[in-house]
Parts: structure tokens; sequence; C-alpha cells
């Protein structure tokens, strides 16, 4: 009930940008429904022309209007990707701003397959995708993350992929704390598993927690920087996280850095072109997935 009425609070603070967005919305589907009858028309004179003086001759020509359809058809969507661009970046803003966190979106980015590689908790990949990429900011604890895909391909000689193997697909988070931890230690959750043969050691550390220890395994290199950065906060932090919602993840603080890989099939900041920009239910999605990444900002601030 607490949470609804925190959303309807925030909701009544930004109908009048949604006014806008609604507006925005519309204009961007009549020109998208404008643009789409244009290239069908362009299109269909085109492959009346090819038919008529070309086929005869060139039978093999009508593979030539296969590209040159498809790429009418992703330009036809140009309108609805600038819409979904300045919505999702926009509103996103706004509800991290009523959560304290500065940010910037970018719908069609995702975070660099050199950040991935850097926290080594996968093994080699080369191929990366993904979307969503927020870049931000909360006292001192500068952070990004997208929805991500790593895999490891290899191609032959005509560049075709004859190897791929699905590494990593899910959220991937990494941040810089302002002060260095001066150790590495890795958390898994005790249900997250990797895409391939890679044990995850269970550790020996005593972390006087129960509950803790029935969630997590933990490596570490350093017992007494461990105990340091484990504090009954931090690990509280964790285990409400785990609980609130349960994707298996894997945390990695080292130094000033920290890596967090959390394995999920949710489509975050999904949105469909049909619906109002002030329909109430895209806009608690919206502010639903801000609030899963104002909590992965929560416990890092906990770090020591």
């Amino acid at each position: 009930m607490e949470r609804q009425r925190q959303y309807e609070t925030v909701y009544e603070q930004i109908y009048p940008a949604l006014d806008i967005f609604e507006n925005t919305r519309q204009r961007a589907a009549q020109k998208t429904k404008n643009l789409r009858i244009i290239l069908a028309t362009l299109f269909g004179v085109l492959a009346l022309v090819v038919a008529f003086f070309f086929l005869a001759k060139e039978p093999g020509i009508l593979a030539f209007l296969i590209p040159i359809g498809l790429l009418a058809f992703f330009g036809s969507g140009f309108y609805k990707r600038q819409y979904f661009k300045k919505y999702k970046s926009d509103l996103t803003q706004i509800v991290f701003g009523n959560l304290g966190i500065q940010t910037k979106m970018k719908p069609f980015n995702h975070v660099k397959g050199a950040d991935f590689r850097n926290s080594k908790l996968f093994k080699r990949t080369n191929s990366y995708s993904g979307e969503d990429l927020i870049v931000g900011e909360k006292n001192a604890v500068l952070f990004k993350c997208s929805e991500l895909e790593a895999n490891y391909e290899v191609k032959d000689s005509d560049g075709d992929i004859v190897i791929q193997d699905e590494i990593f697909k899910g959220l991937f988070f990494t941040a810089d704390i302002p002060h260095d931890t001066e150790t590495s230690i890795i958390i898994h959750t005790k249900d997250f598993q990797y895409s391939y043969s890679k044990s995850i050691p269970s550790g020996d550390f005593d972390t006087l927690n129960e509950a803790f220890d029935h969630l997590f395994h933990l490596s570490y290199s350093d017992y007494d920087r461990t105990s340091h950065i484990l504090s009954p906060k931090f690990m509280q932090c964790l285990i409400d996280f785990k609980y609130k919602h349960a994707h298996p993840f894997v945390l990695k603080i080292s130094g000033s850095k920290v890596y967090l890989a959390i394995n999920e099939e949710v489509n975050f900041f999904e949105l469909d072109f049909k619906r109002s920009a002030k329909d109430k239910e895209v806009v608690y999605t919206i502010w639903q997935d801000c609030e899963f990444f104002a909590d992965i900002i929560d416990f890092l601030e906990e770090v020591n």
C-alpha cells in the first residue's frame, strides 16, 4: 500500500511532462504511418518497374528487392525509435531524480565489452549486444549498467559465424566507489550458475550471519579487509535485495571497482508504441524498473 502511494505521488508530479510525451507519441505515430505509406508506394513502383523491364532478362534480379524491402521496413520505424529514445531517457531521468540519483539513459547502447572483460568474472568473450545503457551517480558512486549479452564467436574466412557460445545474458553493472577497499571479494548467490563449466568456491569465511550464509557463497583474498567490507548493514542489504528481487547474481568488489552480473530475462523499460505515454501501467513499469536499479545503488553505497 505504501509503495502504491509513493507511485501515485510520483505520477501526479510528472503528469504535466507525460502530457507532452503523449503529444510527441501521437505525432510520431502519424509520421510513422505516413512514412510507411510513402515507402510502401515507392517499393511497389520499384517492384513493378523491375518486373516489367528486367525480370524476363534477369530472373535473379528479384533477390535485389529483398534487402531494399528490409531497409524500407526498418527505416519506417525511425520516428518510433526517436520517441522511445526521448520517452525512456527523459522519464527515467525524472523518476531517478525523485530517488536522488542523477542519470542519463541511452536506450540503444550497452555497457562496453571492455568493462565486461575487466571484471574477469567470465571466460573469454568477443561479441556483445544489449540496450538501455544507464550512466549515473549518487553520493559519489559512479555507475553504468545495461542489458547485455556476451558471446564468444568464431568466424570462417567468409565472415560467417561457425561457433557461438553464450557466456552471459542478463543485466551487467559496473561502478566506481569513492574509496579503495584494498582487497578483492566475490559474492555469488547460491542459485547463480555460469553458462559454461565453472565451479563456484563455497569459501570458509565465517560471517556470523546465518541468513547471509544460507543465500551466498563468498570468495576472498584478505580475511581482515573482507570482515571490514561485510558489515552487518551491508550483508542485510544483500539479503533484502535477494529476497525482494530473487534474480541470481554475482558481485565482485575489487579495490574501488564493483561489478555486478545478474541472470535475468526481464526486458527492462519495455514500451508499447500503441499505448498512451500517460498510461498508468506503462509509467508504473518504468517506475518499478527504476526502483530496481535504485535498490542496487543502495547496497553499493554500503560498501566500506
